[in-house]
């Protein structure tokens, strides 16, 4: 049976958070949000994409035993979700509840607003509704099931960026850890079962990702709810036994998939771990993908990479890229590797941070000049012709790296200023900073890119018949103008006619819908 989960980035969460844990704990606090949709092997997952936080004047009412939203309010939330073909989430708080559970009167109007979204909301557009305890440490929800006009049940809320959290639907007491991860627990905040808990996707096993798949076990990734899958579509060759410690002579010529399956099954035998013998462009692995809370990219490839930057964009996962690399030179070489974090519209992602070159990602367009040169630098990134020159203590230090990365994040401490790290051998010396903002104009993480899109495609808005043609939103509040003003005369027509229970007698076809003042019935929630 499939599960529903919540997710929104660190970012998101701490404005939320900041929002409804208000100094006056004896009031319920509330907020709209807007949310897409993606769908993967066993969870449909809600991405929380916008808040719609409420400033002076936009709630109807609010107290110790209930809360509301101003209609007008209202209508700019239940608008921008119909604008942009998403589902409206509704968050309110019962501070006098330490585990938070729907009252009467929430019953009562997630009815009314389900009947809404039922009449006048596209299909693939729903509800969420949540309700939260003070400090906003757990939390019930529901979503709408617009085919049978019920609500499910929300299995978890996952908060996913610079730190790795999960809101608990109820306290669960902490469980007993194995004794193997004794000396983990000596270390002050340690919590073993976390670990455990979480998702982690792993694409490539050469020499960094060999050390990263290793090092996730050793930590007990997967051991809990959580996996490891990874991914590598090459053959164990000779020259890789040096770097690769899941390999052995007898292993050359198998997939590397087959062989650190088999590894990681002696190394942990509780961990959950798949690894599948492809690219991770296949469309295999896409449900996996949707379904992690950390992407790792451990790729030689700039297609590849290009990718996972789109798909963390996309259905908000952070991504951690790790690069190690050795070039040659007339009197010597430099050796020397990198990790890059990225939160989804938080920091720049591979595109607009400037690691990853387009003109590059596919070197099949490559001037027949621009080719022999890279040849001659003994590197070709993308050309499976071409070896790599690499050694183990130079991947050891950078998997290590992006292992102490993914820690940070499931124990909470501070990523700021390290979300670049870059390591040069030859210097002896690690060096990190800060990443940039997003640029707003990047074709993946902007604007108008990648964020939070999930499973919704590119849809052409027709303004003749169209459930939200009437409406543009004008700082933050929706105003009912048509979008084609030489369309306000007969709109204004069309909404007289629909008055009266008649069909325009001027156009011939039903007239489309509008959100309006009138149109939405304020819900309030009361404990």
């Amino acid at each position: 049976m499939d599960t529903t989960t919540l997710r929104m980035t660190t970012t998101t969460f701490h404005c939320l958070e900041q929002s409804l844990s208000s100094e006056n704990t004896s009031q319920e606090q509330f907020a709209f949000g807007v949310c897409s949709i993606a769908r993967g092997r066993q969870t449909k997952i809600y991405l929380l994409t916008e808040l719609l936080l409420p400033e002076k004047g936009d709630l109807a009412f609010q107290g110790a035993a209930g809360v509301g939203p101003s209609r007008s309010y209202q209508t700019a939330a239940y608008g921008l979700a119909l604008l942009q073909r998403r589902s409206v989430v509704d968050m309110h708080t019962h501070p006098f509840q330490n585990v938070p559970r729907f009252s009467c009167i929430d019953e009562c109007e997630s009815k009314k607003s389900a009947q809404f979204i039922q009449k006048c909301f596209p299909p693939q557009s729903t509800m969420v509704m949540l309700v939260f305890n003070a400090d906003v440490s757990c939390f019930q929800g529901r979503v709408l099931d617009r085919n049978t006009g019920t609500f499910k049940e929300i299995e978890a809320i996952e908060v996913l960026g610079k730190e790795l959290r999960h809101i608990p639907r109820d306290p669960t007491p902490r469980l007993e850890s194995d004794e193997k991860y004794a000396r983990h627990l000596l270390v002050p905040g340690w919590d073993q079962p976390k670990l455990g808990k979480h998702k982690v996707f792993l694409a490539g096993l050469g020499g960094n990702g060999a050390v990263i798949l290793s090092g996730l076990l050793s930590l007990g990734v997967g051991t809990g709810s959580g996996w490891i899958v990874a991914c590598d579509p090459d053959r164990i060759e000779a020259s890789n036994l040096p770097r690769i410690a899941y390999a052995k002579p007898s292993d050359i010529g198998k997939q590397k998939a087959r062989v650190s399956a088999s590894f990681a099954r002696t190394k942990e035998p509780k961990a959950r771990g798949y690894c599948f013998s492809c690219g991770v462009e296949d469309t295999r692995l896409l449900p996996w993908i949707k379904e992690s809370h950390l992407l790792i990219g451990a790729l030689d490839r700039d297609a590849p990479r290009s990718y996972l930057n789109q798909l963390s964009a996309r259905y908000l996962i952070p991504f951690l890229d790790v690069a190690a690399e050795i070039i040659p030179g007339k009197d010597g070489c430099q050796a020397a590797g990198q990790i890059r974090f990225v939160e989804p519209g938080a920091t720049a992602c591979l595109v607009c941070s400037g690691s990853l070159d387009y003109s590059r990602v596919d070197p099949q367009r490559l001037s027949s000049e621009d080719l022999e040169k890279e040849r001659r630098v003994g590197y070709i990134r993308g050309l499976d012709e071409s070896p790599t020159p690499a050694v183990l203590d130079l991947n050891g230090v950078i998997g290590n790296l992006a292992l102490s990365h993914f820690r940070r994040m499931v124990f909470g401490e501070p990523l700021d200023g390290r979300e670049y790290v870059f390591y040069d051998r030859q210097q002896g010396r690690i060096v990190s900073a800060h990443l940039p903002k997003p640029n707003p104009d990047c074709p993946v993480c902007g604007r108008m890119g990648e964020i939070g899109r999930g499973d919704i495609e590119e849809e052409t808005i027709d303004s003749g018949n169209d459930s939200c043609a009437s409406f543009r939103v004008v700082k933050g509040k929706v105003s009912r103008e048509s979008k084609v003003e030489e369309h306000t005369e007969k709109k204004r027509e069309e909404r007289q006619t629909r008055e009266t229970g008649e069909k325009s007698s001027k156009d011939g076809h039903e007239t489309p819908r509008e959100v309006s003042d009138t149109s939405i019935s304020t819900s309030g929630h009361g404990g």
